[in-house]
């Protein structure tokens, strides 16, 4: 199969940018949706997504996992998924399309990937993102549609190395905790983080201390807190305080509500604490990035998943 197939048959609801060799592109299924239930076509490319909202996600025969916007879902060709809602909100996401040979570009020169199977080269679906590499993906989608090729494909390639390095980095971490551990304690453990990160993403928002959460899980916060950052490599509050900052940071893209609105939405204490947590996180104010934001930056064509595919076609067609 050539690289043109590869890319085509793909339905995203939004294309950015897309070429014979990797695509950009945004998804939004509702929670209401007949197709939201159902189990995916397998993919037909190498597909990094990168979540807005936060869903529960099943992998061929593994068990669900909640993801939020502080993770990316990595599939290999032939993987497919199936959703279960962690809420009222849509599975929305960004994500990117890779053919196997643009995937080989990317990754030379990162040892253990180079000699992995051209149709396998992801060994696990979840892995998180991390503040720099989330704020370098906003900076892409946005101006995307008015670089060129060789400006998209540069900072395409840059953002899925870092991508990858930290997903196997953290993969590698996580068989090294796995082994040192009893399966039934594993198991153990692993239910209690899910519990977590599924209250997480649905009340991200809300006040209340993170005993509560130790307390409807029935453990010990000390014993939740060490288990929940060796799985996802964040404690607690860093967890909920990312969830807030992503979330305020797609709200400065879409609404038009000042920042101190935005700040009260995702639960800040006040707006100056918002302010000061988010340039921290990110190198910049929320007023500046909403000024990036709207720079020569031209509004996204919504198109129709049918038209959306067509588009691929004619891109990628011989």
């Amino acid at each position: 199969m050539g690289d043109n197939e590869y890319l085509y048959g793909m339905s995203p609801a939004q294309l950015v940018f897309a070429t014979d060799r990797f695509a950009l592109g945004r998804s939004n299924c509702p929670v209401d949706h007949p197709h939201f239930g159902l189990t995916s076509e397998p993919q037909t490319a190498f597909y990094l997504a990168f979540h807005r909202s936060s869903v529960r996600l099943r992998i061929g025969a593994s068990r669900a996992e909640t993801v939020t916007p502080n993770n990316v879902t990595l599939l290999n060709p032939g993987q497919s998924y199936a959703r279960e809602a962690t809420g009222t909100a849509d599975d929305e996401r960004d994500f990117i399309a890779l053919s196997p040979f643009f995937l080989r570009r990317v990754i030379a020169g990162l040892p253990e990937l180079e000699s992995v199977s051209p149709r396998f080269a992801f060994r696990r679906p979840f892995a998180p993102v991390s503040s720099e590499d989330w704020l370098d993906l906003r900076r892409l989608f946005l101006k995307a549609p008015v670089l060129n090729r060789g400006e998209v494909e540069a900072a395409l390639t840059g953002l899925v190395r870092k991508v990858i390095t930290v997903a196997q980095e953290f993969w590698r971490g996580a068989d090294r905790r796995r082994k040192s551990s009893r399966p039934s304690c594993h198991n153990n453990r692993a239910q209690m983080v899910e519990g977590a990160k599924a209250i997480l993403a649905r009340d991200y928002r809300a006040a209340h201390p993170l005993t509560d959460l130790a307390t409807q899980l029935h453990c010990s916060l000390a014993h939740l807190s060490r288990a929940f950052r060796d799985a996802t490599g964040l404690s607690l509050c860093d967890y909920r305080n990312e969830l807030r900052l992503r979330s305020a940071m797609l709200l400065l893209e879409q609404s038009e509500l000042d920042v101190g609105d935005i700040a009260r939405h995702v639960g800040a204490s006040s707006p100056s604490h918002f302010t000061h947590s988010f340039s921290a996180r990110f190198g910049l104010s929320p007023s500046k990035y909403r000024e990036f934001c709207k720079r020569d930056n031209p509004p996204l064509k919504v198109r129709s998943a049918y038209a959306a595919n067509h588009a691929v076609a004619s891109v990628v067609s011989p």
